[in-house]
This record gives C-alpha cells, sequence and structure tokens, in this order.
C-alpha cells in the first residue's frame, strides 16, 4: 500500500525511521512557510520577533535539506546535528566556487 508506505514522507524520500527536524525560519520566510505548509502535521513555534522554529518529521534529509537551502540565510536548521553538518558542508562548498571567479 503505497498510501501506507509513504503516507507520512514529507517528499519522495522514504528510510522507514522518521526524525524530527527543527528549522528557525526569520519573520520575513516565516509567512511564505506558514502559507505553503511543508506537512500536514508540522509544529510551528512563533517568537515574539515574528520568526517561527519549524518542527517537522521526515524520513530522509534530503526532503528537508533542499528547502532549507531554497530559504537561503533566512533558514537555519537548528537539528539534528548531522543533518546540521551536512548543510554546512554543501554551503562552504557553495562558498568556494561563488568566491573562486
Amino acid at each position: 500500500d503505497l498510501q501506507e508506505h509513504f503516507g507520512q514522507s514529507l517528499g519522495i524520500f522514504f528510510s522507514g525511521k522518521q526524525k524530527n527536524f527543527r528549522v528557525q525560519i526569520s519573520a520575513y520566510a516565516a509567512t511564505f512557510v506558514l502559507e505553503d505548509p511543508w506537512h500536514p502535521e508540522q509544529k510551528v513555534e512563533h517568537r515574539k520577533d515574528g520568526s517561527i522554529v519549524l518542527t517537522v518529521k521526515a524520513a530522509h534529509e534530503l526532503d528537508i535539506i533542499p528547502r532549507v537551502l531554497a530559504l537561503g540565510s533566512d533558514a537555519e536548521l537548528l537539528s539534528p546535528a548531522d543533518c546540521r553538518r551536512h548543510i554546512a558542508e554543501i554551503t562552504q562548498q557553495m562558498s568556494k566556487k561563488y568566491a573562486s571567479k
């Protein structure tokens, strides 16, 4: 049953065990995320400055990383730590490409 298998997935990737991903999103970008939720069961913590902390379950970090990167400096992945390190590696590689020309 595909609905049962992928029903809790955030996107197209599935690894069997979901993790909670926490993302700090600026007040500017919060509007976009609230208007177009990442997942029906996401949790949102509203901050006084208008920013939000989004907690969303996903089975694979490749469902999360592109969404975080798409928001640029308006988003910061807070956890899990291994995915945060992966984003740091990606952005360092990107920075080298753009700085070298």
